[in-house]
């Protein structure tokens, strides 16, 4: 129940201020994913440069520095629209690299990888990196490690706690 959970966010958090409470709780469910991609990509975060949260906290802008070196800009929030976007897109001076993740309660959507480079805007490539359906994948593997002896878990817990501390450091700041 939301209470509940505003309630133990507040109580990790060290704050009574419901507002962070249920920003913390938001982002981690919406952006944590994006931070684990982040982190697998760059390095550790080793910076918070900013971070705002508005319309009372159900969006946020963060610009954060991963393995010391490279910044990122993480816009994450909640709409009314009815459809589904979430994307991930790497800039250069050379080219722009977006990555669509599909929609997970639509059966049979698939991500895309534009990389646009070069001089000019018309060079662009797409990708399909994946073939089927990528939440019936996710499906069967979490069946195959409730059903193996010893499984290979994808993403160690480590990660998954780096990935929660990394929330709290980034809410922490925007509360400040």
């Amino acid at each position: 129940d939301w209470e509940r959970q505003r309630k133990e966010a507040g109580q990790a958090l060290g704050t009574e201020d419901e507002s962070i409470a249920d920003a913390y709780t938001f982002h981690l469910e919406h952006a944590c994913h994006d931070i684990n991609l982040f982190r697998a990509l760059f390095g550790d975060m080793t910076d918070i440069q900013y971070v705002e949260f508005f319309d009372e906290g159900t969006y946020a802008i963060a610009v954060l520095e991963f393995g010391g070196r490279q910044r990122v800009v993480l816009q994450s929030g909640l709409t009314d629209r009815s459809w589904f976007r979430h994307t991930v897109r790497f800039d250069s001076s050379t080219e722009e690299i977006q990555v669509q993740f599909p929609n997970p309660l639509r059966p049979g959507d698939r991500a895309s990888v534009r990389v646009t480079g070069g001089q000019s805007a018309a060079d662009i490539r797409k990708f399909t990196p994946q073939t089927g359906d990528g939440f019936s994948r996710e499906l069967s593997r979490f069946a195959e490690c409730i059903h193996e002896e010893n499984p290979t878990v994808r993403t160690p817990f480590g990660e998954a706690a780096a990935d929660i501390e990394a929330m709290v450091e980034i809410v922490q700041a925007g509360a400040e």
